[in-house]
């Protein structure tokens, strides 16, 4: 069982804290070799998850942004 640090107000810096992954491959990858879930869930379980995340990203990161479509004609 984990314990919840105290909760933080005010001025926040000086805090120390593990920093949100900056992409979603890091979590999926930080998530995948988490000890922590490696005792909450059954192997096969994190294996077919993460596979599905990895799945998922890389549809994500096959789409064409409104932005990239935009962008591109003035760039070729």
């Amino acid at each position: 069982r984990l314990t919840p640090p105290a909760p933080t107000d005010g001025n926040v810096t000086g805090v120390t804290a593990r920093p949100i992954p900056p992409d979603w491959r890091q979590a999926i990858e930080i998530f995948e070799a988490s000890p922590l879930v490696e005792k909450l869930f059954p192997r096969d379980f994190i294996r077919m998850f993460t596979s599905c995340k990895r799945q998922e990203l890389e549809v994500f990161e096959g789409d064409i942004s409104a932005l990239e479509y935009r962008s591109y004609p003035h760039t070729v």
